[in-house]
């Protein structure tokens, strides 16, 4: 199973194109995470083909670790919560995989505001946390790809799947 991790209240951008981009290869069987399996989105993408929609709350670790389970890759994508919870579930996701031996996380995140402008815009604490994650992803030793997307691209995210080729 390739497994998408994807926000749960922003299953649209990001998130969404990925699991089209993926759906459109027909290569990979797709596990989609939310907290609510019920709602309209989550409903959404089995309709379009997502193999399961299952339900994870990214703050608790067996959540995490029971969605992991028998995966073999997953795109991680945390938004839509303050940046200390935000960088506190990238950790607790990198975390679970380590423990289950995961094959490969893809994470995407954001540089660190500070080092890219050389201290003139110092800890956007959204963009410094992320970055964080990413580097604690690499401590770690998983296997992962990290994807930084810059915030120009975000309306070409429809089309994502010509960016995957």
């Amino acid at each position: 199973i390739a497994n998408l991790l994807t926000p749960s209240k922003k299953l649209g951008s990001q998130g969404g194109s990925v699991v089209n981009a993926l759906l459109a290869t027909g290569l990979y069987k797709i596990r989609a995470l939310t907290r609510n399996p019920n709602s309209d989105k989550a409903k959404a993408l089995k309709a379009k083909g997502v193999d399961e929609v299952v339900k994870c709350d990214l703050s608790n670790k067996e959540d995490i670790k029971n969605a992991l389970s028998g995966a073999d890759i997953a795109w991680i994508l945390i938004i839509g919560v303050n940046p200390g919870e935000e960088e506190r579930q990238g950790k607790l996701i990198a975390d679970a995989a380590k423990e289950v031996g995961f094959n490969w996380l893809i994470y995407s995140f954001l540089p660190d505001s500070t080092t890219e402008s050389d201290g003139k815009y110092p800890a956007i604490i959204n963009l410094s946390g992320k970055n964080r994650v990413e580097q604690y992803i690499r401590s770690l030793g998983i296997p992962n790809t990290t994807f930084c997307l810059s915030q120009l691209l975000l309306p070409k995210l429809r089309n994502f799947r010509t960016i995957c080729r």
